[in-house]
This record gives structure tokens, C-alpha cells and sequence, in this order.
């Protein structure tokens, strides 16, 4: 399946961006789709970490992802990998803060599949991808717009 990229602006700099998006304890925080997120490793946020993640999957039933945090540069890039049913999903964040202190985040998410029909699958649903990367996006831009830095992340 090629990249599905979403970007979006937000108004607030790179490192409230980051810590935001990047740090996956905070999706609780802005996405209702988000129902847990539990470290399996003894740290957090920093390469090589582990964690499992509980969401809203379709038709209201609960789904769990196991997450590894592979790269974690704040303020300007994140990526998170996991393999489910036989596909790796490789998701990348990169925070660019304008001059005017506007946050463009860019979320590109690649799906590598162990077969030509999970491809296919895969390929077939990249708007359904797309609309919820959009709508994840969407909340944290949310978020971080109306509330204070502290509330939002609890980080000063």
C-alpha cells in the first residue's frame, strides 16, 4: 500500500505538538476513539519502548495494538511501529514550527503486508486510513487550541 499523508496546522508550537502526538499516553487526553494506553517496558517515550494500546475498533467493538516507539526526536519527529495480522504498520510524525510559532505536522503511515491479498486489502482501505488519521489529527489540533499548554499535556 503506498504512504497515506495527513497534514495539518495547528496553532501551538512544535514541542506542545510533540508532546502531544508523540508521547502516547496523551491520545487518552483528545481521541475518544483511544480507550487505554498501558507501557510494557519499565520507560516511556524514548526509542525502543513498548506499550499496548486499547481503541474503539469498528461497529463498536474494542481492539488492542502492541506499539513500539522506534524514533523519538522531540521537537521534530516520532515514529511508531506495529505488526497486526500480518502487516506492519510504520507510522511517522514530523513537527515543523513557522515563524509565527504554527506547529505543520505531517503523519505519513506505511502498511507492509505479508501477502498480495493483505496488500490489495490494505490498498482498498486507505480511505478509511486516511479519514481516521484526519480525525485523530483533527482532535489533538483541537485540543491543543483550546485548552492551556498545562492542561493539555500536563508538561509546562
Amino acid at each position: 500500500m503506498p504512504i497515506v499523508t495527513v497534514r495539518e496546522t495547528i496553532s501551538a508550537s512544535a514541542l506542545e505538538v510533540f508532546q502531544m502526538l508523540a508521547d502516547p499516553e496523551q491520545s487518552i487526553r483528545f481521541d475518544p476513539d483511544v480507550l487505554g494506553v498501558e507501557y510494557i517496558t519499565d520507560f516511556k517515550a524514548a526509542p525502543g519502548a513498548r506499550f499496548r494500546q486499547r481503541r474503539k475498533g469498528p461497529k463498536g467493538s474494542e481492539m488492542s495494538l502492541c506499539l513500539e516507539i522506534r524514533e523519538y526526536e522531540p521537537p521534530l519527529r516520532a515514529r511508531m511501529v506495529t505488526q497486526t495480522n500480518g502487516t506492519e504498520w510504520d507510522t511517522l510524525y514530523t513537527f515543523e514550527e513557522d515563524e509565527e510559532g504554527r506547529t505543520r505536522v505531517t503523519l505519513e503511515m506505511a502498511a507492509r503486508s505479508d501477502s498480495l491479498l493483505k496488500s490489495f486489502m490494505n490498498g482498498l482501505m486507505r480511505g478509511l486510513f486516511r479519514r481516521g488519521i484526519a480525525k485523530h489529527m483533527a482532535a489533538a489540533k483541537m485540543r491543543l487550541e483550546t485548552h492551556s499548554p498545562t492542561e493539555v499535556t500536563g508538561h509546562v
